[in-house]
């Protein structure tokens, strides 16, 4: 009875074992960042402050009180928002922390980067640091600027 058990039982642990395998922090940031946007779209402002840590700052002092206010302002004023993220780069900082400089687009209509000239969007550079709180990643630190669509063409 037990063998038999354990035979029945043995698959489901290989294919458990083979299937599971551990993201790199960078991986784990990139799923942060999908979250982001998708979060976004649903114009989640409570959703997306989440992915803020709890002591997270932006220029002039942003709080994270702050950008929960500031991203519902945002999607009161955009219905129907689309965006298009894209990732210059990620770094791992020698304090345990990921540096993320993404570009992005944000408009009422869906969005692709060949017709980004075409579509009036508002275009953000921004440049985030993630820590790891617990078993997520969040932003600890941002700073943004507008982009211009160069950035986005290189």
């Amino acid at each position: 009875m037990r063998r038999r058990l354990f035979l029945c039982v043995l698959p489901a642990l290989l294919l458990g074992a083979c299937s599971r395998h551990e993201l790199t922090p960078e991986q784990q940031v990139r799923e942060r960042i999908e979250e982001g946007r998708q979060l976004a779209e649903q114009r989640d402002a409570g959703g997306l402050a989440e992915l803020l840590s709890a002591d997270f700052h932006g220029p002039d002092a942003i709080t994270r009180r702050d950008m929960r206010a500031l991203l519902t302002r945002l999607f009161f004023r955009y219905r129907s928002p689309h965006f298009l993220v894209r990732i210059q780069a990620l770094h791992s900082l020698p304090d345990g922390r990921i540096r993320a400089r993404l570009l992005v687009a944000m408009a009422s209509a869906p969005l692709a980067l060949d017709k980004l000239a075409e579509i009036h969007a508002r275009l953000m550079a921004l440049e985030l640091r993630f820590r790891r709180d617990g078993d997520a990643w969040r932003v600890v630190q941002g700073k943004w600027r507008t982009a211009s669509l160069a950035d986005f063409l290189h």
